[in-house]
């Protein structure tokens, strides 16, 4: 009952599916499905004084379904425009007592707050993991990851300003190897 349960073999991939979805001033802890939310702030006068931390666990399952579970942290983020690109800082924590190893890093634009504002690239772009992969996190430790850009491109639906979208954020691990 104690502790966290283990992958039943070292090479067994570990899938994760999360979305963190938060506002300003809120922090998200406990929840299976989360969302990461980037605001559109109007443009770059205004003011970038708040910053909120994320915690959420997601439960995730080797291939005899046993749970696991990854915490994820970022920032949402501010002055998302036409034309901007912004970078969604992750950091992942390894509750266990055994090295993870995390083999891919995706994310997916998959809604918005507004309704003429849909979830398409030509509104809002989540581009590649910029971090190099396989990604090492120690036992029961944190590891500042690098970002996943998102941009806005200079034609987005005037609709979009002000919404929030969520963020699906995806990848695989394994049990790292000494």
């Amino acid at each position: 009952m104690g502790g966290a349960p283990r992958p039943a073999h070292p090479r067994t991939p570990i899938e994760f599916d999360r979305s963190i979805v938060a506002r300003l001033r809120t922090v998200i802890g406990a929840m299976i499905t989360t969302a990461l939310a980037a605001s559109i702030a109007g443009g770059p006068a205004e003011p970038a004084t708040d910053t909120i931390e994320l915690a959420s666990r997601e439960r995730v399952h080797d291939r005899r379904s046993e749970p696991f579970a990854i915490t994820v942290k970022g920032r949402p983020m501010k002055h998302l425009y036409p034309g901007i690109t912004r970078e969604l800082q992750l950091t992942l924590r390894n509750p266990y007592d055994f090295a993870l190893s995390v083999k891919s890093l995706r994310a997916e634009v998959v809604s918005s707050s507004k309704r003429g504002c849909k979830p398409v690239p030509a509104n809002l772009v989540a581009q590649s993991y910029t971090g190099k992969l396989p990604l090492l996190i120690p036992p029961r430790s944190r590891t500042d990851a690098k970002t996943i850009p998102l941009a806005m491109p200079p034609g987005a639906a005037q609709a979009c300003s002000g919404a929030t979208f969520t963020i699906q954020l995806r990848g695989t691990a394994t049990k790292a190897h000494r």
